[in-house]
């Protein structure tokens, strides 16, 4: 309670009142839905018969038994944010939401957009809803970033923040560990580009531009330079997904190249688990 209003006096109150029914005429947007005033739903299912860059989606089945020790746990939900500000902090918020989860013989996405500040109580509502039953989170650099921004925006919208004992599998982690020194750098791109063949469409934005595309869309009502911004984070989700599944397989040896297979031994032996350790080690 009492972050809550120390927050508050930061920020000032949160406005929750509705935009009026047509006040704005917006064009552009992906196909999808309006759940209600402020808040739109795009959703695509992709079968996990199919790929992402060179990794079979239906290998997502067994990863998060072997990512256990990082903080995976079955039936977690994907997330990224694209947010008005890359360095967080209380003035940062989201305005799209990407959240996938295996449903059946599919890997769903789903991304809800906030078209008006002043419906992000509602759209928290319906993130909330979609991400809560999850056991779990996966996302990149998420701890740092993702989440804090949404517990941060529930309080000052006088919700309950997410459960803190969730599962949290933050890849950014395992990807410094395996690579960092042997690419450029660990930017979830070049972990696409370097080690999962994904190739980003040519819609794509990329991430700096994210916040001045929803400042212009805020500024003129026009959504369509907000398409590739829908792209951009449709495609980190299926990247959490490949990266996950590749992750598990160096782990269990099953992929990856020698220096691979060293670093995970290192990382099965900074959990203390040894034979993990030696046999991957024995496998390089």
């Amino acid at each position: 309670m009492e972050r809550s209003k120390r927050l508050e006096r930061l920020l000032g109150p949160v406005k929750t009142g509705m935009p009026r029914k047509g006040e704005r005429e917006i064009s552009g947007l992906p196909d999808g839905k309006w759940l209600e005033e402020g808040v739109y739903l795009v959703e695509e299912s992709f079968p996990l018969s199919g790929h992402h860059g060179k990794v079979l989606l239906k290998d997502l089945s067994g990863a998060a038994q072997v990512l256990s020790e990082w903080g995976a746990t079955e039936n977690a939900v994907f997330l990224d944010l694209e947010t008005t500000g890359l360095a967080g902090g209380t003035g940062t918020y989201a305005f799209l939401a990407g959240a996938g989860r295996v449903m059946g013989n599919a890997f769903v996405v789903r991304q809800l957009f906030l078209s008006t500040p002043r419906a992000e109580k509602p759209w928290l509502d319906h993130l909330f809803e979609w991400i809560e039953p999850a056991s779990g989170f996966v996302t990149y650099n998420g701890k740092r970033f993702d989440l804090p921004i949404i517990q941060t925006r529930a309080i000052l919208n006088r919700k309950d923040p997410l459960a803190e004992e969730k599962g949290h599998l933050d890849l950014l982690y395992l990807a410094r560990a395996l690579w960092k020194g042997r690419l450029p750098d660990c930017r979830l791109g070049t972990i696409e580009a370097g080690i999962l063949g994904v190739n980003r469409e040519y819609e794509d934005v990329p991430g700096w531009l994210v916040p001045q595309h929803y400042a212009d869309f805020l500024r003129t009502g026009d959504a369509r330079p907000l398409s590739g911004v829908f792209i951009h984070n449709k495609t980190d989700i299926l990247s959490l997904a490949s990266l996950k599944i590749f992750t598990a397989a160096i782990l269990k040896g099953n992929a990856g190249s020698f220096d691979d297979l060293l670093r995970s031994g290192d990382l099965w032996a900074s959990r203390n688990r040894l034979r993990e350790a030696e046999k991957l080690w024995c496998l390089a």
